[in-house]
């Protein structure tokens, strides 16, 4: 399985996406953390699914100028969008996608997202400890 870490990195190990992209499969999430992700049956693949529908070697998610692209890799049984078969695909954040049977969701989380996710946490933390202690109470931005 794809190894957990917070952004994609290039061979020379310099960032090159800021956002927090992952997969959810099978109730398992897995971060996307190549610019290139290969998933299939066969275990040589970052993403590894034991369904024999799925192909050895059936899609890809790549990494390409600040989007993530699907690719079908000539699988047998497709790679779909909705009910749409696809050969590549511009995900978006909340897609899912199909491959063989096996549903994936795709989430990508850009930094401002989770900055404002960030913020609204905060304000709800502000408030309970504000009626809590039955006082004003302000966090400071990091």
């Amino acid at each position: 399985m794809a190894q957990v870490v917070d952004s994609f990195q290039s061979e020379d190990g310099m960032n090159e996406n800021p956002e927090r992209t992952f997969i959810v499969l099978d109730n398992q999430i897995v971060f996307l953390d190549k610019i290139i992700t290969r998933i299939g049956r066969s275990l040589d693949n970052d993403v590894v699914i034991r369904n024999m529908n799925v192909s050895r070697y059936h899609a890809q998610i790549r990494y390409e100028g600040g989007t993530c692209m699907l690719y079908d890799l000539n699988s047998t049984l497709g790679t779909f969008v909705g009910e749409q078969k696809i050969d590549r695909w511009v995900l978006k954040s909340g897609d899912v996608f199909t491959l063989a049977n096996m549903r994936v969701l795709f989430v990508q989380n850009t930094e401002d997202e989770i900055v404002e996710e960030s913020k609204s946490e905060t304000r709800e933390l502000q408030e309970k400890l504000s009626s809590l202690l039955d006082m004003d109470v302000e966090i400071p931005d990091p």
